[in-house]
Formats: C-alpha cells, structure tokens, sequence
C-alpha cells in the first residue's frame, strides 16, 4: 500500500517536473527578446543622437575657423536676388550667382547715376546716405528706413509703417523721381525731404479715409482741436493741390462735414500723383517739405474752427469755457489765449484769403462773442 502510493508520488514529480522547466525556459527567452530589442534601439537611435551633437559641436567649435564662407555669400547674393525680383525692381538676372556671367545690373537708372558719381568722385551733398538708401530701399529695411520712420513720428505721429515707406521709396526709385524731377543729381536731405511729404501726406489722407488713427489723434491734441475738424483740413488741403483754380474749396469740404469717404471716389493712384506732383517745386528745383504742408492744415484747422457757430456768453462760467480756459488761470494764461484766438482767428487776419462773404461773416460774429468773453474774464481779474 504504500510502495504503491510512493510510486504514484513519483510518477506525479516526473509528468509535472517537465512542463515547470519548459515554462521557465519560454520566460527566460522573452526576456532576451525583449532586452536584444531595446538594446538594438538605444544603440541606434543613442548613436545617431551622439553623433548629431558631436558633429554640432565640431561645426561650431572646433572646426568653426576652417570653413570658407563662400557658401554663405553664395546664399546671401542669392536672398538678395530673390527679393529684387519680387519687388519688380529693374531687371533681375535667372542665373545662379556664381555664373561668371552674371555681371552686376544696376536696378534703376537713378542707382546707376548716382553710383557713377561716387566713381567719378563728384561732390553730392549726402552721396554714401544716397546709396545707403538705395541698399535700404532692395531689402525693406535699414538704418536710413529707420530714421525717416523716426523723424515722420516726430513731426506728425506717424505709426512706424515700414511697408508703406518702402513702397513710395521703390515707387520712386524705379520711376526715376528724382532724376525726372530736378535739374541735377538731388542731395540726401532733398531725397529725404521728399519721401517724408510723400510718406506723410500719404499716411494722412489713408486716415482720413477710415475716419481714425494715430496722426488725427496727434494733430488733434497738439492743436486741441476735434478730429473731425483735422479731417476737413485734410480734405480741403487735398482738394487745393488737386483744383488749384477752384475759389470755393472751403464751402464744398464744409458741406461735406468731415465725411470719411470723402476721398473713397479717388484710386490710390489718383491720390500718389496728387502728391507727387504737390511736392515738387517750380523749375525742378527741389521738393516742398512736410513742415509746408502740415502747417497748411493746422491754418486750415485754425480757420474751420474760426467759423465754427459758438455759443452765446452769458456768463463767466461760458466766457472761461470760450477762451478754452480754466477758472484758476492767471492773467498772463488769459492774454496768451486771446492774443493765440486772435492770431488765428481774427477777421483782419483771414482777410485776403479769397474767403466767401458769408464766411468772413462768420467769422466776424464768432470773435465777437470771443471778445466779449476776454472783456469779461478780464474785468474779474
């Protein structure tokens, strides 16, 4: 009985015993698998990043000094080309730069001209800004770019519109403005003069069209004046440099009342030559700078606001708000006032300036209701 039960035990051990050692031995052959792989995987995919980085630090580091800098001139002459033919600006060669026949093309007969008179060592007043522009004017952008878009904030608060700049410059450049309209080879500052009246009264009359921006808001605090009013100034400067023989210029853009769209009837073209042709002076002897023109609509503003109905003074809380003063100012804030009102404002002043009669009408009646506002201001003092 019991040799019998110990047989049994040990027929068990030996069926069982075999499919234990199988199974641990299928374990143990995954794991190699699984462990050849991943092996094989970070020693590739290591490898290849270790060798980026080493060939990285190599290029950077040690090796830095012995490559030749023929290919990077070779992409920079190549950008530089591109972007010529993009802008349209004279003719671009198709070869590759490194073509010994790909000879250097001039890109404007103004370039031209002015690049032979470097050459030639002839005294230009400004020539190295002149070709700087030039540089500027092939890759949008630049020191001398910069500097008008300064100078145009300072005068006028134009926003820094780099776009608009480059394309009056490219404009100008590829139709030979300069050489069209002048007698001689102009000097930097009348080049600079011209693209600022040009970039300026440009700027203006865009926002004059939308009604808002950063000039109407500049020029209507400056002058403490609405914005609709600087809009009429505007409209009435366009009209006088585009109908020079209309005597009723006022009268028209006063009815139309600082409608936006106003100037929505003339093509962007339309208005370019307007300007083009306001900035030049007679004779081909230069070019009207902004100062001329911004002044002419702040005298405009001056004027508009001049017939402007007031409201009748009936008492001292109405003469300080006329005289555009506080109730605290001192006696010598009250005459600057009236004697700024009456500079602008004055009938006698206007006088002259082919003014309808029923404008000079109203102007009169409006200083004196401004009179009658100092004497009163001016008795309580």
């Amino acid at each position: 009985m019991i040799t019998s039960i110990r047989y049994q035990i040990y027929i068990n051990y030996i069926s069982v015993t075999p499919n234990i050692y199988y199974n641990q031995r299928v374990n143990i052959d995954n794991n190699l698998i699984y462990l050849l792989g991943l092996s094989i995987f970070v020693v590739f995919f290591g490898g290849r990043i270790i060798s980026i980085l080493i060939k990285a630090f190599w290029d950077n580091f040690v090796g830095k000094g012995k490559h030749s800098t023929r290919d990077l001139d070779e992409m920079i002459k190549e950008q530089e080309r591109i972007l010529r033919s993009r802008m349209k600006y004279g003719k671009v060669e198709t070869t590759t730069p490194s073509s010994k026949k790909n000879q250097k093309k001039f890109f404007s007969e103004t370039e031209e001209l002015y690049l032979k008179a470097r050459d030639k060592n002839q005294l230009i007043e400004g020539l190295d800004q002149v070709l700087q522009l030039f540089d500027n004017a092939k890759w949008g952008q630049g020191e001398i770019y910069k500097k008008l878009l300064q100078t145009a904030k300072m005068k006028a608060g134009c926003d820094q519109d780099v776009l608009t700049l480059s394309q009056i410059v490219t404009k100008f450049l590829r139709e030979n403005y300069f050489i069209n309209t002048s007698n001689e080879l102009p000097s930097f500052k009348q080049i600079e003069k011209a693209i600022l009246s040009k970039f300026i009264l440009t700027k203006l009359f865009k926002e004059s069209i939308l009604g808002k921006g950063p000039m109407l808001s500049y020029f209507s605090k400056k002058n403490n004046s609405s914005e609709k009013d600087i809009i009429i100034a505007i409209h009435h400067l366009f009209l006088s440099l585009s109908e020079k023989n209309d005597n009723k210029l006022l009268e028209r853009v006063l009815k139309v009342n600082g409608d936006s769209s106003f100037l929505k009837k003339y093509s962007d073209l339309q208005i370019s030559e307007v300007i083009d042709k306001a900035i030049q002076l007679p004779d081909k002897k230069g070019y009207l700078g902004s100062d001329y023109f911004l002044k002419t609509i702040m005298t405009q503003v001056d004027l508009i606001k001049g017939i402007s109905p007031l409201s009748e003074v009936k008492n001292l809380d109405d003469a300080y708000k006329t005289l555009g003063l506080k109730k605290n100012a001192s006696k010598d804030e009250i005459k600057h006032a009236y004697k700024t009102i009456v500079k602008s404002r004055h009938p006698d002043v206007m006088a002259g300036k082919g003014l309808s009669s029923e404008i000079e009408k109203k102007l009169s009646q409006n200083f004196a209701i401004i009179q009658k506002a100092y004497d009163m201001v001016k008795s309580q003092k």
